[in-house]
């Protein structure tokens, strides 16, 4: 068995939910509203666990891009982002070529607008895709040392980068030409009998369209990170269940949320805190059992039979055995926002050898809470527009493609 260097991120996926007003009607929760030194506090209750929203995604795709072995373009690597432009156009950033391969509502390829390089317009460890003001689009590196500006016809306009003597990377896009960057901080280590455990922090920061800081959001809990030694070997990963941060743009706002606790913090694009969201949560304990699953969830490849199960299980013991866990599981895995400013707070899912359908509790505008939508594995989420999402998904063999799937409000 080989236990990787670190955890991903947990996978964001969404595909069909077929739900019905007279089957599922939208629950209507009492939300409460105040206000505290001018800051907006919106508390909703939690919705009833049955609950979905009658808003539905279609059972199938309405377009599949990607190949396992076609011509080139349709040969993705490493998909980092996948936007839908006015003309029904999908830009796909494929970071393992560094190229912004264009294709068309047909899901045939039109262009590429970069490679791999050090170039104007070039790409070492492309990052990301986005919309920028006007007509144009950003895509950037995975540090920030090269963000290129597009036009809508693919055409290179400049590069900037993001200044500063501490290296950041981009966290996400926002409205008016400005960028929110993130870099990790050292905040605290400790070490147990078996090992050393390097608690990260994250500084978050409003940059302008030149990559200068305009405003600080303040330093967020970032991932532990737990080494230590088997039979002179060294191994690293995440610690299961350790706290993550979300930032992204939210309408007029930018989101910071930790989910030590079930709250999202809004602030405007100078750093003032302007809303806060919660949202009622039970907190569960986290568990040798939940921590097995954990286990279990890395291999690459799943024990098909109890001994095969149970070998792999005392190897992970042996190595990890003496992680220092969370006292409880997260609150929430993480956060989105749609093209109509509203939030989508994906649940965590409590590790099962069958986890179930994750779910989404969808907040309006405002901050108040809608209900849930109920969504399958397998779509890692780049985009939620009006009417349709677009993201990542891969078949048995690992092969890559983008999808379309329409969403009906």
């Amino acid at each position: 068995m080989r236990l990787p260097d670190q955890v991903l991120a947990i996978t964001l996926v969404i595909a069909s939910a077929t739900c019905h007003r007279d089957r599922y009607p939208p629950a209507n929760p009492a939300s409460e509203v105040s206000d505290s030194a001018g800051i907006k506090i919106i508390e909703n209750p939690r919705p009833p666990a049955d609950s979905r929203l009658a808003w539905e995604v279609s059972s199938e795709p309405a377009l599949t891009i990607g190949s396992a072995d076609g011509d080139a373009p349709y040969l993705f690597d490493n998909v980092r982002g996948a936007i839908r432009l006015p003309d029904d156009h999908i830009v796909i950033a494929d970071g393992g070529s560094g190229e912004l391969r264009v294709f068309d509502a047909a899901g045939f390829h039109t262009s590429t607008w970069s490679r791999a390089g050090e170039g104007p317009g070039e790409f070492n460890s492309l990052a990301g895709v986005h919309r920028w003001r006007g007509d144009s689009l950003v895509a950037w590196n995975t540090r920030g040392e090269a963000i290129a500006v597009f036009d809508v016809g693919g055409r290179f306009s400049r590069t900037f980068s993001i200044t500063g003597t501490e290296p950041a990377a981009v966290s996400g896009v926002l409205p008016g030409g400005r960028i929110l960057t993130h870099r990790e901080t050292l905040a605290e280590t400790s070490r147990t009998a078996g090992g050393r455990s390097v608690v990260q922090g994250i500084h978050y920061q409003v940059r302008d369209a030149e990559g200068r800081p305009t405003a600080s959001l303040g330093v967020y809990p970032g991932r532990v990170i737990y080494s230590t030694q088997v039979a002179g070997q060294a191994f690293m990963l995440v610690v299961p269940f350790s706290r993550s941060t979300s930032a992204i743009p939210w309408g007029e706002f930018v989101v910071v949320a930790s989910n030590q606790r079930y709250e999202i913090r809004a602030y405007d694009v100078d750093g003032v805190l302007q809303r806060i969201v919660r949202r009622d949560h039970a907190l569960i304990d986290s568990t040798p059992a939940h921590l097995d699953a954990h286990f279990l969830d890395l291999l690459e490849i799943r024990p098909t039979t109890e001994a095969e199960r149970d070998d792999a299980l005392r190897e992970s013991r042996q190595a990890f055995g003496d992680i220092p866990l969370p006292e409880t599981l997260p609150t929430f895995a993480t956060v989105m926002s749609d093209a109509l400013n509203h939030l989508w707070v994906r649940e965590f899912e409590v590790p099962a050898e069958e986890p179930p359908s994750p779910l989404w509790t969808v907040f309006d505008p405002g901050g108040l809470v809608l209900g849930y939508v109920e969504t399958p594995h397998g779509l890692d989420i780049h985009e939620i527009g009006a009417d349709y999402i677009v993201g990542r998904t891969t078949d048995d063999l690992g092969v890559e493609y983008v999808q379309l799937w329409p969403l009906r409000r």
